[in-house]
C-alpha cells in the first residue's frame, strides 16, 4: 500500500498565548499558559459566546462556529474551548458535522458527526461518530480515530487485545505492540473501518499506525467477518511501451 498521510505531529503548534474572538461584535482575548515564542492567533467567527472561570481556567462556550489559525480551520455546531489544557471541542451533527481541515503541505480533512478534539499542548486528535478523514491519495472511514501517545491510549490497547481469542491473530498483534514505546505517537481508526487509496481498499473492525510509519500497521477483522483487502496490481508489461 502506498503511504499516506494521516494527522500529523505538525498539525498544531505545542502551545499558545494569545487567542483573539471575532464574532460579529463581539470580541475578546484569552491568554493561555505558553511561552510567548509559543504565539498563536485563533480566529472564531461565531453568533455568540459565553466565558466562565473553572479552577482558574478560561473556558469559552461556543454555538455554530468557524475558527481558523495559520493552515488550520476547525469548524462546528458548537465548540468548547479550555486554557487549561489547551483543549478545543467541536461537537457535530448529522446534518452539521464538525471539521478540522489544515490547507499546504500535508493537507488533510476529518470530518465527524459527534465530535473532534485537539489538544494543543501535546498534539492530540480525537474523532468520534462517522469519521472521515480525506489527504491525498487516500480515504478513510471509521466510527473512532485517535492520535496519541501509546502511553495514553494503553487501556483502549488492552481492550482491543482481550476481545481477540488465543491463537495466531492475537499472536500477530502482540508482535506488532511489542516494536511500539510507550512514548510512540499512534494512529487508531475503528469502527467498520474501510481505507481507501489508488491501488487498494482495506476493510477491517480496526487498524493501528505508528505516526510517521504509516507503511507498517496491523488491522484485524470484527468476529464473524473477515478483514478484506483489494489490491490492483499493473501489468508492467502492458505499461512497458513497444519496441
Amino acid at each position: 500500500m502506498r503511504s499516506s498521510c494521516p494527522p500529523s505531529r505538525r498539525f498544531a503548534a505545542r502551545a499558545f498565548r494569545l487567542v483573539r474572538l471575532a464574532a460579529g461584535l463581539v470580541a475578546a482575548a484569552v491568554v493561555a499558559a505558553a511561552p510567548a515564542a509559543a504565539a498563536r492567533t485563533v480566529v472564531i467567527d461565531a453568533p455568540a459566546l459565553r466565558v466562565e472561570q473553572a479552577d482558574g481556567a478560561q473556558i469559552l462556550i461556543l454555538p455554530e462556529f468557524v475558527a481558523e489559525s495559520e493552515e488550520y480551520t476547525v469548524s462546528g455546531a458548537a465548540g468548547r474551548f479550555d486554557s487549561s489544557t489547551e483543549l478545543f471541542v467541536a461537537t457535530g451533527t448529522k446534518d452539521r458535522p464538525a471539521t478540522l481541515s489544515r490547507s499546504g503541505e500535508d493537507a488533510f480533512t476529518v470530518s465527524a458527526i459527534q465530535m473532534i478534539s485537539i489538544a494543543f499542548e501535546d498534539e492530540t486528535l480525537r474523532a468520534e461518530g462517522e469519521v472521515l478523514y480525506h489527504s491525498e491519495g487516500m480515504k478513510a472511514f471509521g466510527e473512532l480515530l485517535i492520535v496519541d501517545r501509546r502511553s495514553r491510549v494503553e487501556q483502549l490497547l488492552q481492550e482491543l487485545l482481550e476481545s481477540l481469542p488465543p491463537g495466531e491473530t492475537r499472536e500477530i498483534v502482540l508482535g506488532f505492540l511489542a516494536g511500539l514505546g510507550e512514548e510512540d505517537r499512534l494512529i487508531l481508526m475503528r469502527g467498520d473501518v474501510t481505507v481507501e487509496r489508488e491501488d487498494s481498499t482495506l476493510e477491517a473492525a480496526w487498524v493501528l499506525f505508528r505516526e510517521g510509519s504509516t507503511e507498517e500497521f496491523i488491522s484485524v477483522s470484527a468476529p464473524g467477518k473477515p478483514l478484506r483487502l483489494s489490491i490492483v496490481i499493473e501489468d508492467e508489461s502492458e505499461a512497458e511501451p513497444s519496441r
